[in-house]
């Protein structure tokens, strides 16, 4: 039979992710449906085999699906959003019932599902750029401002270092220029005092064959001069001759003081009581045109230095203080102590801390130039004519003061007037010398003196003038021959006379030897150069007395009573010789 009537359709279950929903008109499903499960049933169907079934979704599926044998459908996941689910059922002649079961249902909306959320998350993601866009450019102002204040921060140190090292860089140039000018200045100085220092051997050497031959002549005259009786004119003659001999000594200790090896007694000389008995001679020596002021500091010390030699050097510094005054002018001579704590450099001098005594003679004069003032202290130089002078008079200065440790420099400018100054030693001592004393009877003995020189003619003056005086006389030529002679022990030897220089044996090594073997022989020292160092005469002084060379009768002989008395040989007995 046809069956012609649609069956009926029937939702039997709804499941929604595994529960079971009842049986609504509309249902309200939570978010987020993985699974929607609907079991359906057709009704009134003759022959079910023959009734088809068709479903859809709407918001799912596009048409109508063939549920064929199938009764239960699945949907899922299923997002936010309003559903109709309906179903259909034909029979074989394909009339379809009129009301499909259906089931409509809203599925809520999770937050990324509503309309709004893609809307408000792009503004929200626009905002958010702008914003991090925003604080991006203010950070980058911030950074700027920063970096822009660093910039300046450093660019404020680095103009202060470059200030800071260009006047390093200018600090160091003028240190740089000063050693240079200093280090000019001290070659300046070694050369002068290299040139001074050969000129001062030159000067020591000449001086030493100028006093042995002027012994000769002084000694030879002045026997001559003993030995001559009735005849005036001769023994004027032989006086005049002494006379000029002096005059040529005086000159060849000039020569010495410059070379700084002539040995002086240093005392300690007051200078205020030298100024004051000297001081109407030197404003003789200046002359009516020139005015002399002194100006000694109340209790200045003594100068370590011969009383003779002190006023030498001052007469010569006046005398040429009043040179550069030709039409009038002013000297001042003043005095002060002075105390060093370091060591300061004066003229070619380096003096070494301790109290000195300085000293300025100044005058008005026209002054002097830079090369002249250079050249002013060296021997024979001079800007005078040869007829008013021999330029020995400020070389002599320098060789006395820097003897006895001192300095001596000169300040001038031309038209500023001229001052040399004088720093003297405190207290300072040097080798004893016993120097020619002439007037009253020269002082006789009898002993036994050995007379030990090279120069046959200084030999037979001494013989000649120790003999005349009542002494035994025991000749050699050098410390050898005189180490030979006492050996013999033919005579006991009361005193030696030796030359300092001499060859194969000098003086020294003759006093070192004698001492060596135990003799106490005194000795007395005669040289016209001893021609050593502050050690040597230090040595010298230790064995005995220095006689100058050229010397008188009446200077030898005092020399000799001198040697003998102090070491008391009369009273001891005779004198030792070596066997």
């Amino acid at each position: 039979a046809a069956d012609t009537t649609p069956p009926n359709i029937l939702l039997e279950r709804v499941l929604v992710n595994g529960a079971l929903q009842p049986r609504v008109a509309a249902l309200t499903l939570p978010p987020q449906v993985s699974r929607l499960e609907l079991t359906f049933a057709a009704t009134n169907a003759l022959v079910p085999l023959r009734v088809r079934i068709q479903y859809r979704m709407d918001g799912v599926d596009t048409s109508w699906i063939e549920a064929n044998e199938r009764r239960m459908v699945s949907y899922g996941p299923l997002t936010g959003g309003t559903y109709r689910f309906r179903v259909r059922a034909a029979n074989q002649d394909e009339r379809w019932s009129p009301t499909p079961a259906e089931l409509s249902f809203r599925v809520r909306y999770q937050l990324h599902e509503y309309p709004w959320f893609i809307p408000l998350l792009v503004s929200s993601a626009v905002g958010l750029v702008v914003v991090l866009n925003l604080v991006r450019r203010r950070r980058l102002e911030a950074r700027g401002r920063e970096l822009e204040a660093l910039v300046n921060d450093r660019t404020a140190d680095l103009l202060d270092a470059r200030e800071t090292l260009e006047l390093r860089v200018d600090e160091r140039t003028a240190q740089l220029a000063s050693q240079y000018t200093e280090r000019k200045l001290l070659e300046q100085q070694l050369v002068q005092a290299q040139k001074l220092e050969g000129l001062g051997r030159l000067a020591g050497g000449v001086a030493h064959e100028i006093n042995n031959s002027m012994t000769g002549v002084l000694g030879y005259a002045q026997l001559a001069e003993l030995a001559t009786t009735n005849a005036p004119v001769v023994i004027d003659h032989l006086q005049q001759l002494r006379v000029a001999g002096e005059r040529v000594a005086r000159i060849t200790r000039q020569l010495l003081a410059f070379a700084r090896m002539h040995q002086t007694t240093h005392h300690s000389t007051n200078l205020g009581e030298l100024l004051g008995r000297t001081g109407d001679s030197m404003r003789l020596l200046a002359g009516d045109r020139v005015q002399v002021d002194m100006n000694i500091s109340q209790g200045v010390r003594p100068a370590g230095i011969d009383e003779t030699q002190l006023e030498q050097v001052l007469i010569n510094l006046v005398l040429n203080a009043r040179e550069a005054m030709p039409t009038g002018g002013r000297i001042e001579i003043r005095a002060e102590n002075v105390e060093r704590v370091a060591s300061l450099v004066v003229g070619t001098a380096t003096l070494s801390p301790g109290e000195y005594v300085r000293v300025q003679v100044s005058d008005t004069g026209t002054g002097m130039s830079e090369e002249v003032r250079a050249r002013v202290f060296e021997p024979f130089y001079t800007t005078k004519g040869l007829e008013r002078g021999g330029g020995l008079g400020l070389a002599v200065c320098h060789g006395i003061v820097t003897n006895i440790g001192g300095a001596i420099e000169a300040r001038s400018a031309p038209g500023h007037g001229t001052s040399i100054e004088l720093w003297l030693p405190v207290g300072t001592l040097s080798v004893a010398t016993h120097t020619s004393n002439t007037g009253g009877t020269p002082p006789r003995g009898s002993e036994t003196v050995m007379v030990v020189d090279d120069d046959p003619m200084v030999r037979t003056v001494a013989v000649g003038s120790l003999a005349s005086l009542g002494y035994q006389i025991v000749q050699a030529v050098d410390g050898v021959d005189a180490l030979a002679a006492m050996a013999k022990g033919a005579r006991r030897v009361d005193l030696v006379l030796t030359d300092v220089m001499m060859p194969k044996m000098g003086g020294l090594e003759l006093a070192r030897t004698l001492r060596e073997r135990g003799a106490t022989v005194p000795i007395l020292f005669m040289s016209g150069y001893a021609g050593g160092d502050a050690g040597t005469d230090q040595e010298l002084a230790a064995y005995g007395p220095l006689l100058d060379k050229p010397f008188a009768l009446d200077g030898l002989a005092r020399a000799v009573r001198d040697a003998l008395d102090r070491t008391g040989v009369e009273a001891a007995g005779a004198g030792p010789s070596l066997t």
